[in-house]
């Protein structure tokens, strides 16, 4: 005979109509985050995370690419993480790049890790970016972080 959970605790019950309360009154600058926290009954961690999942949807998902500094700007254009001094593209330009080698890949053209590297380089050049001299030398982008 088959056994059928039965759940002990409410924990992890979300109220949305409290959430959507919050975040409105949050956004409307009736209250700050912690007191609209505890006026809807709602652990801040989570209507913040609300929050930021509702500014990404309003930029259009630019801020998928988000570093763990903790520094994000809602301008895309911008290098505000903490790794900007090294960066060499913008997030706009990282996403031009993300979505290329998204639609080759489905296109099934997939790329080695060479010829992404290639492929970056390219495009620094192409938009006239600063580059690290051993990328000059070699003619090809050094370390890239792919997610």
């Amino acid at each position: 005979m088959p056994r059928k959970y039965k759940r002990k605790t409410n924990r992890g019950d979300i109220d949305e109509n409290a959430v959507r309360s919050a975040i409105k009154d949050f956004s409307t600058h009736m209250c700050g985050l912690l007191e609209a926290s505890r006026r809807y009954g709602i652990k801040k961690s989570t209507l913040q995370s609300r929050i930021k999942i509702m500014k990404s949807k309003a930029l259009g998902g630019v801020l998928n690419f988000e570093s763990d500094s903790g520094n994000e700007s809602e301008n895309p254009n911008l290098k505000t993480n903490k790794y900007a001094v090294n960066q060499i593209f913008s997030m706009v330009q990282e996403l031009d790049l993300a979505e290329y080698l998204k639609k080759s890949s489905n296109l099934h053209y997939g790329l080695t890790y060479r010829q992404i590297r290639l492929l970056s380089y390219d495009f620094a050049i192409a938009n006239n970016l600063k580059t690290p001299e051993s990328w000059k030398t070699k003619e090809i982008a050094g370390w890239l972080q792919l997610c």
